[in-house]
């Protein structure tokens, strides 16, 4: 064998041995280990981010719907608990108009004063239920939390109207943001941004009637 083939030989049998030891070095992700349980908790913490954000949706629908079928005392005792599902007690939450952060429209900083809010806006506009479509979720966990933002695209339907010279609907297209805390090995938000980004009358009627509005 030459010199040149001999060191040919030894070049491929170090590669080999080098790619060898980086791979055994790998941590090996899928089987049972720190390293999987480290990334388990990672998809975990996302996807409770993630439903937070639907959570919000489904009590402020909760609210508007038991608002008009039976009241705002029945209002504020179904929803509290859903809003609970997903708040602290004494969250932060403030509302803007187009972005205008410098002067929010409402600021409150419990769960009761904010459902308080909404079944005034609620009654105002005759609204008769809502629909929270909301989408564009970006999570991102920390150790002592995390924060989310997402966008909606909600109708908010104003049976109320329909009697009306101009029957209408509303269309708000919103945006979230939130900071994310754990209590009691449960994720919950404890500062919550509600922005109004774009909001359309829209006349129509409700082909199918409508039910009209508990007695408040």
């Amino acid at each position: 064998m030459t010199f040149q083939a001999l060191r040919i030989t030894f070049l491929v049998v170090a590669s080999v041995v080098i790619v060898r030891s980086a791979v055994a070095r790998e941590p090996d992700r899928t089987r049972p280990g720190p390293a999987l349980e480290a990334r388990l908790r990672g998809v975990e913490a996302r996807e409770a981010l993630t439903n937070l954000a639907t959570c919000y949706g489904r009590a402020q629908d909760l609210l508007f719907l038991t608002r008009w079928r039976e009241g705002a005392p029945s209002a504020r005792s179904k929803a509290l608990p859903a809003f609970r599902e997903c708040f602290t007690d004494h969250v932060t939450i403030t509302a803007t108009f187009f972005g205008n952060d410098a002067e929010p429209f409402a600021v409150t900083h419990s769960l009761s004063d904010w459902i308080d809010l909404q079944i005034g806006f609620g009654a105002m506009n005759q609204i008769s239920s809502t629909r929270h479509l909301i989408g564009n979720i970006k999570v991102e966990a920390t150790r002592r939390g995390g924060r989310f933002t997402a966008a909606s695209v909600t109708p908010h339907f104003q049976a109320g109207t329909m009697t009306s010279a101009e029957p209408s609907n509303l269309l708000i297209i919103g945006s979230y943001r939130a900071r994310v805390v754990r209590r009691g090995g449960r994720f919950k938000i404890d500062r919550f941004f509600v922005d109004a980004e774009e909001i359309q009358s829209v006349v129509g009627l409700y082909p199918f009637g409508f039910a009209p509005p508990a007695t408040e």
